[in-house]
């Protein structure tokens, strides 16, 4: 089980402490690093032969950075008392994307991470566990403190967040404030009290080039009382002229003014998911799909959806593109 990891780091530091002429030395070519365990990470025949490959790397040499767990162990300097400190700050000071599956919001691992990380990350990924979303009282204004760095990263143009509570609606639209121009991916999956109206207006009024919006909820009740509106999803329409994918998944007012709005203005989409909409989306009445020309996919979660609209969406695909996937849930 552990043979593959400590014959590549012994390979990995023959390669330099022992060169062969015409040998290249390997570790210094790695800019990408991905780990993916389901282990126990505090098992000394794992967690070894990471740390001896991770040494051999230089303070500007890594790129890329992916961590995939099951739980959050992997962020607890109990379970894994080597792999962070080795990595934050020491070999990410070039670091551009980071991808943490497995994110704790509340532990020693979370401030290693958020405090160090570097002003030349430009796509951030952060899945935490649904588990998790109770709030401490305690470690909340500190795990805080470390996540507002991120708003003044000049470079930031993609962020995902799954399952994170920990920052308050109107702190997060400080950062898009921030962020402004450069961002282009926004996915919030579970962050439902950040899935409100001033998140959509902020959006249209700082992020004009965002081109990539995924918003689901996993329970609107607990989502913030500003809800969403299908007016201001409307605007988001016509502000953010670049936005080519829009996922929206049981977020509220997307009905069928949206629906009608979208299908006409909407120039620029190619992928558009529609789930767990409202009863009232069926699509009646709506006859101008124009704004749909680029569309390259389309789901709606829809019960009743009306057969003239289907039969208007059907035929307007068939005349402009014979590769677009239509996938329709539909009783």
């Amino acid at each position: 089980m552990f043979e593959v990891p400590q014959r590549l780091a012994q390979s990995l530091t023959d390669s330099r402490s022992n060169p062969i002429p015409q040998q290249l030395d390997r570790a210094s070519f790695i800019k990408n690093v991905e780990l993916h365990t389901t282990l126990p990470q505090d098992h000394p025949e794992f967690a070894s032969p990471i740390l001896d490959i991770l040494h051999l790397f230089s303070s500007t040499q890594l790129q890329s950075v992916i961590f995939k767990s099951d739980d959050c162990s992997i962020c607890s300097p109990v379970s894994f008392p080597s792999l962070l400190p080795t990595l934050f700050p020491y070999l990410i000071s070039n670091l551009k994307m980071l991808s943490f599956r497995g994110f704790c919001q509340f532990s020693e691992g979370n401030n290693i991470i958020l405090k160090h990380l570097p002003n030349s990350i430009e796509k951030l990924s952060l899945y935490g566990s649904a588990h998790e979303k109770v709030l401490p009282s305690e470690p909340l204004r500190d795990g805080l403190s470390d996540f507002e760095r991120t708003f003044s990263f000049s470079r930031l143009s993609t962020l995902q967040l799954s399952c994170i509570d920990l920052i308050p609606p109107a702190t997060f639209e400080l950062g898009l404030r921030t962020w402004s121009h450069r961002l282009r991916h926004l996915i919030l999956d579970m962050c439902d009290v950040l899935c409100g109206y001033s998140l959509i207006r902020t959006l249209i009024d700082h992020c004009p080039k965002l081109s990539c919006l995924q918003l689901e909820m996993s329970d609107r009740d607990t989502g913030p009382t500003d809800q969403i509106t299908d007016t201001v999803l409307c605007e988001l329409l016509d502000g953010c002229l670049h936005l080519e994918i829009l996922s929206l998944d049981n977020i509220p007012g997307v009905n069928n003014k949206f629906l009608a709005h979208c299908a006409a203005r909407a120039t620029s989409l190619r992928h558009l998911f529609l789930g767990a909409v409202d009863i009232s989306l069926t699509g009646k009445g709506i006859v101008d799909v124009s704004g749909w020309a680029k569309l390259e996919y389309l789901y709606l979660d829809c019960d009743q959806l009306d057969p003239a609209f289907k039969q208007i969406v059907d035929a307007n695909w068939a005349l402009n593109s014979t590769s677009i996937e239509y996938s329709l849930d539909s009783a």
